[in-house]
């Protein structure tokens, strides 16, 4: 029996020993030279891993290799915790010419994430708070939207420098449901009442945007508003 599993290189079961320590003849180091069926655990600088992370680059994780009894077919699975799991294959009995790795599809709607700028996670994420929606996709892109209402108070001069029959106007804080990653991004308040104007925003960082909007006239009003912003989340 010890003589069977012996022929059978790396199998599942138990821990899976680095491609140096399986005893099948393997070295560390490099993903093309992995030939030999079974399951390893990787560790370290590797070279010829998925392009999205470079062509050397350190690893931590689990590699799953196949190949046809006539060595005409190899696929490689790579598993990790946070880049996601990837695949290739080779026809090449020499494992010198392999096919581009692709990473497996992800869930369409869940929670997104990203490392060193990689999606991670999955395509969309939907969400709301108290601040108001979002929504999230895997590229980076960031959409928020809510409503909410100020009070326009301030006398805005005339033309004429009197105060009569001008403009009342207030300042908004809009707080957004998910964080932006930089300032870079745009918003948009859309009025809900007649004769409301947005002045402009005038301060922003990446959770919030202050708004200065009015109202002709010179009458006090609380006015309902709704915005949107777009950005991005990394």
């Amino acid at each position: 029996m010890v003589g069977l599993l012996g022929k059978l290189g790396p199998v599942f079961g138990g821990t899976p020993p680095s491609p140096t320590g399986a005893g099948v003849g393997l070295s560390d180091g490099d993903f093309n030279t992995i030939m030999v069926p079974g399951v390893y655990s990787i560790a370290g600088t590797w070279s010829n891993g998925p392009a999205a992370y470079g062509a050397s680059n350190i690893w931590t994780a689990i590699l799953v290799m196949h190949g046809r009894n006539a060595n005409n077919l190899m696929y490689q699975t790579l598993y990790h915790s946070s880049r996601g799991v990837w695949w290739r294959y080779s026809t090449d009995a020499t494992g010198a010419t392999w096919q581009p790795w692709n990473i497996m599809p992800r869930e369409v709607v869940g929670l997104v994430g990203q490392s060193s700028g990689i999606p991670t996670g999955a395509i969309i994420e939907r969400g709301s708070n108290a601040n108001g929606e979002y929504v999230r996709f895997a590229d980076g892109t960031q959409i928020c939207w809510g409503t909410g209402t100020i009070n326009v108070a301030t006398n805005l001069n005339n033309h004429f420098g009197s105060t009569s029959g001008a403009s009342v106007t207030g300042n908004a804080l809009i707080s957004f449901p998910a964080t932006f990653s930089n300032t870079s991004y745009s918003v948009s308040v859309f009025p809900t009442f007649r004769g409301f104007t947005v002045l402009g925003a005038y301060s922003k960082n990446g959770a919030n945007a202050a708004v200065r909007m009015g109202v002709s006239g010179s009458t006090a009003n609380d006015v309902p508003y709704e915005w949107s912003a777009f950005g991005r989340w990394f």
